[in-house]
């Protein structure tokens, strides 16, 4: 009996010592942290939300229209015919900082798209020398309903499992893009009183029509905050939301019922176009 207590001592011992040099090296802690963290996620079941739709720009779109980029009055027929389905809101995934060169009163055609359709939430980005936010173009932040950032901070391990509720320049950063499209329907939610966004008015709505030319937008000389991490609960299923191609909403396949009352992204899936991303789930994803 002694000699197998001894035994059992030492084989824990053993195991610890093993335990305690593997956790010692650079950086282990936090994989070993993010390890537990997965585990946790894999035990629970998140129901995917009915309420989201994306619209994507996948392979057989890029087959049917051509190369990106694409004419921003494709966009703006996109964003007319999900209109007619009055969602809740729409977030344009995509940057328009610069003027279309090629069809310029193609970017007026967008912004009129944008304003009439009232629920189209554009995104806004760390300018590359990490200085500034970079916003959209004065024609489409005067057309969008709000602004968000679209930033995910990465893991140790290169992973997405958060991301910051608020980043931005100066004492009140912009909500990230899917939190400003819940404030166009929850207005009265705390962050959406207390958060820099950017609301049209019926004025600045028409001035859209009129208004077509094209400057870069001010931006503000202050350090770049996060605020409010928020880990993401990932929902079950292959895929888990409603997932429609941009070719098939552009020529009309896809029925107006079918984005009623629905938080609608329209982003890139096609290889190259995005930032691939490594999520918990093992499925890689496009930002």
């Amino acid at each position: 009996m002694k000699r197998s207590l001894t035994l059992e001592w030492l084989c824990m011992s053993a195991a610890l010592l093993a335990l305690t040099f593997w956790l010692s090296g650079p950086h282990q802690l936090e994989r070993a942290n993010l390890w537990l963290q997965d585990l946790a996620l894999h035990m629970q079941k998140h129901a995917p939300s009915p309420d989201v739709v994306l619209v994507l720009v996948d392979e057989p779109s890029i087959t049917s229209i051509g190369r990106w980029p694409w004419r921003r009055a494709l966009h703006a027929h996109v964003i007319q015919q999900i209109s007619a389905g009055q969602p809740q809101s729409i977030g344009l995934d995509f940057l328009l900082t610069e003027p279309d060169l090629d069809y310029p009163e193609d970017d007026l055609v967008l912004a009129e798209s944008m304003a009439n359709s009232g629920h189209v939430v554009l995104p806004v980005v760390r300018s590359l020398d990490k200085q500034a936010a970079t916003l959209p173009l004065p024609i489409f932040t005067q057309a969008a309903a709000r602004l968000g950032h679209v930033h995910l901070p990465l893991d140790e391990d290169g992973g997405v499992r958060s991301f910051y509720a608020r980043e931005g320049m100066g004492q009140q950063p912009w909500l990230h893009l899917a939190l400003s499209m819940l404030c166009l329907t929850q207005p009265e939610r705390p962050s959406c009183l207390s958060t820099h966004h950017k609301t049209p008015t019926e004025a600045d709505r028409k001035s859209t029509r009129l208004n077509s030319s094209h400057h870069k937008a001010p931006t503000e000389a202050a350090p770049w905050q996060r605020h409010g991490l928020t880990h993401i609960a990932f929902a079950q299923g292959q895929p888990p939301f409603a997932m429609y191609s941009y070719i098939d909403v552009l020529r009309g396949h896809i029925p107006a019922s079918a984005f009623r009352n629905k938080h609608v992204i329209i982003g890139t899936a096609a290889t190259g176009l995005g930032t691939t991303l490594a999520t918990p789930s093992g499925k890689n994803t496009s930002s």
